[in-house]
């Protein structure tokens, strides 16, 4: 990784634009870390949920690289495939009060 950091560094230090800089937590994607997080080592998935879940994510990579998917701030190409909020009930604060926002209200 300390090689892919220094090569893109170089390549913006070149290029003069910070586009192309990168910063060492953003190296690999999310949806990159929940794949390797449920593969075995011998590379299967460690469940059949995680193997459908697996090729949608696989599915909207392909449709990033050609333009046809875009994400949306917390709608990433993790959480559009298992298909809902990584964290649906926040703390909301409006006005003097704090109150505790759940899905049933939403």
């Amino acid at each position: 990784m300390d090689e892919k950091r220094k090569k893109k560094l170089e390549e913006a230090a070149q290029s003069r634009s910070t586009d192309t800089v990168i910063d060492s937590s953003s190296l690999i994607r999310r949806h990159v870390k929940w794949k390797m997080a449920r593969m075995k080592k011998i590379g299967q998935m460690t469940s059949e949920a995680a193997k459908e879940i697996t090729e949608k994510i696989d599915s909207f990579e392909e449709e990033a690289s050609q333009g046809s998917f875009v994400a949306h701030g917390r709608q990433d190409v993790l959480t559009v495939a298992i298909g809902r909020p990584e964290h649906p009930d926040r703390m909301g604060a409006a006005g003097v009060g704090v109150m505790i926002v759940t899905s049933q209200f939403l």
